[in-house]
C-alpha cells in the first residue's frame, strides 16, 4: 500500500504506511527512558528532548513517499536513491525492502541483495534498525 492506501504494483508488502503522527516499527518508545512515547517533542516520563529523533524520522519518512511515487511512477533509480537516503536515516526493515525492490527494478543487483540481506537480519531482529 502506498501513502494515500493504494497498492503499489511489485512494491515491497512492507510498504505499507502508518498513520501520520504515530511511530512506526521500534520507534514508539523513548530512547533514552523506555517510556511509550507521547505526540509531544519531550518525553513525558523523563522530558528527555526528543526533537531531533523527531526530525530525523520526518525526513526519513519524506525519502520514503519520495522513493514510493518514483517505484509507484515506474522510476527505479530515484526511487533507489531516496529509498537509499531513508535507510541512511533510520534503517528500517519497510525501507530496506523497498531499497532491495527498487534496486533490482534498476538494475543494480549487488544492491538488491545487500539491501534484502540486511532487511532479513532487522526482521529476525525483530524490527530493530539495521545497521
Amino acid at each position: 500500500m502506498g501513502p494515500a492506501g493504494e497498492t503499489v504494483e511489485g512494491a515491497p508488502p512492507s510498504a505499507e504506511r502508518v498513520p501520520p503522527g504515530e511511530p512506526a516499527g521500534g520507534r514508539e518508545r523513548c530512547p533514552v527512558c523506555g517510556a511509550r512515547r507521547g505526540p509531544g517533542p519531550a518525553c513525558r516520563r523523563c522530558r528527555g528532548d526528543l526533537s531531533l529523533l523527531l526530525a530525523v524520522e520526518a525526513r526519513a519518512e519524506a525519502a520514503l513517499r519520495a522513493a514510493l511515487d518514483g517505484y509507484r511512477s515506474g522510476c527505479f533509480r530515484l526511487a533507489t536513491a531516496r529509498s537509499r537516503e531513508a535507510v541512511r536515516l533510520e534503517a528500517r526493515p519497510d525501507h530496506l525492502r523497498l531499497l532491495a525492490a527498487s534496486a533490482l527494478r534498476a538494475g543494480d543487483f549487488a544492491l538488491a541483495v545487500a539491501a534484502a540481506r540486511r532487511a532479513l537480519r532487522a526482521e529476525s531482529a525483530g524490527g530493530e534498525p539495521a545497521g
